[in-house]
């Protein structure tokens, strides 16, 4: 199951999905119901600048409900760079297997499954996260439909009181929405962060190669709260005019061939080879409109420190934008800045960082520096219960399982390395635990809420738990 697709200033290669010609903007509600796999409704949803969002809730209501008259309730930020997609009916299954109302969204720009968000896509920008929020309030029952219609209209048990799950790029979406209108959504009571790049770095996946190797720069365990430093002299990095590199649209499939590429000069040869590290980067319309790679601000400050010697033999490349410009791209889009006035504003969202052993993007970077140094993060700006991995009682439940050997950390502990693998999540023999981990975590912090259980460690699950699988 790939959750994030990069799209990037890199020598590697990538693609994406088409438009679809039958995608419709203005959906009106339609409501379709399976046996056994349960119900679809999809449905637009107006911003208040009249943007219509393509909205669509799944649930079985053959499941029993959670609680007395209600079921756990939840937006999906699914990852990616681009405006999303809906999810496979194999990969909502899991939630409404768990008895959950699961919604998503896409975003302003962007189309998936005959459906269409009208507007244009700002790249995950302020834009983004106000149509984010306005999906919130749509899942809480604050915002009506296209049709005048609140989901308790079409759902009647689901909750007032919501969650989100941020996967991957996804966390940083869900922040980003939660940090532009605190008090006005504050009936997002817990949220659900996996493997998520918080940050410009983590963002741009600069700690490794789209080959999957591991930034030969980067020293293990060296990452702080909000970077991760350069771990070797700055010389080493290059710009080679003559090498190949391409960035890709994130709203479309597009690959567009760029002049140079900056790179690791491994050999020391002062040129350019396939088999060296070089970094990925975001691309988004730059200053001019035209398509730049955004690096980040870690690295645009080394790149202008050593642009005389970068440059020395050729003009900065075009698609490198000046770092007054990404100051303000990565002002919306790195969690890290944006998450102490969040935590001021809301210290009580409940929090569950989640990861497993083979990170899904991550994989030549053993320290998992994006999970671990989240939570420390998180807790260390005051949020009130910040978790590493559900509990194993809601993971062995969901697994049908034995939960011994899984891993149980407290509420407001975090791991240094090389200690971090025994914090993570098993790789699951049968499917992958992606299935498993964001549910279970999802019920546990729903529990949380309802039972006002707030201990660091649990014996057991507070309700009954379905199995997932």
């Amino acid at each position: 199951m790939q959750w994030l697709l990069f799209a990037a200033c890199t020598s590697g290669s990538d693609s994406g999905d088409d438009p679809s010609d039958s995608a419709d903007p203005g959906v009106h509600g339609e409501l379709s119901i399976t046996i056994p796999d349960g119900a679809v409704y999809k449905t637009s949803v107006p911003m208040d600048d009249g943007t219509l969002l393509a909205v669509r809730a799944t649930w079985n209501p053959l499941t029993a409900e959670r609680y007395a008259g209600e079921r756990t309730t939840l937006l999906l930020a699914r990852g990616s760079l681009s405006a999303g997609a809906f999810l496979e009916p194999q990969e909502t299954g899991p939630w409404s297997r768990m008895g959950a109302v699961l919604v998503q969204v896409i975003l302003p720009g962007g189309f998936s499954d005959g459906q269409v968000s009208t507007g244009e896509f700002d790249y995950r920008g302020v834009h983004s996260q106000d149509a984010f929020g306005a999906a919130l309030e749509w899942t809480a029952g604050r915002r009506p439909d296209i049709d005048g219609k609140y989901i308790a209209d079409i759902i009647p048990d689901a909750s007032p009181e919501i969650g989100l799950v941020g996967m991957s790029a996804g966390v940083n979406l869900a922040f980003g929405a939660l940090a532009r209108d605190p008090s006005g959504l504050d009936f997002v009571k817990w949220m659900v962060a996996w493997e998520g790049p918080y940050t410009d770095q983590f963002l741009d996946v600069e700690l490794m190669s789209y080959d999957f190797e591991m930034n030969p720069t980067y020293d293990l365990g060296s990452c702080g709260n909000t970077s991760c430093p350069f771990a070797t002299e700055p010389d080493r990095i290059q710009f080679d005019p003559a090498g190949h590199s391409f960035t890709e649209d994130p709203l479309g499939a597009q690959e567009i061939d760029l002049d140079g590429v900056l790179y690791v000069d491994e050999d020391g040869d002062g040129h350019y080879a396939p088999d060296e590290f070089s970094w990925h980067m975001l691309s988004a319309p730059g200053p001019d409109g035209e398509l730049a790679c955004a690096p980040s601000l870690d690295l645009a400050q080394v790149i202008d420190a050593q642009s005389d010697r970068l440059f020395a033999d050729s003009a900065r490349p075009s698609w490198l934008p000046p770092t007054d410009w990404l100051e303000a791209y990565w002002a919306t889009r790195d969690a890290s800045v944006i998450l102490p006035s969040l935590a001021a504003a809301r210290p009580d969202l409940r929090i569950i960082v989640a990861g497993s052993q083979t990170d899904h993007i991550y994989k030549a970077v053993p320290d998992h520096p994006h999970v671990v140094a989240l939570t420390h993060y998180l807790q260390d700006i005051g949020f009130e219960f910040v978790r590493l991995n559900p509990d194993a009682a809601y993971m062995g439940a969901a697994l049908d399982a034995d939960p011994s050997g899984l891993p149980d950390n407290d509420a407001g502990t975090a791991p240094t390395w090389p200690d971090t693998p025994d914090w993570l999540e098993p790789e699951g023999s049968r499917l992958p635990f992606d299935y498993f981990v964001p549910p279970s975590a999802a019920l546990e912090l729903d529990d949380r809420v309802h039972a006002g259980n707030w201990s660091p460690n649990l014996d057991r699950t507070l309700v009954a738990v379905p199995k997932i699988l």
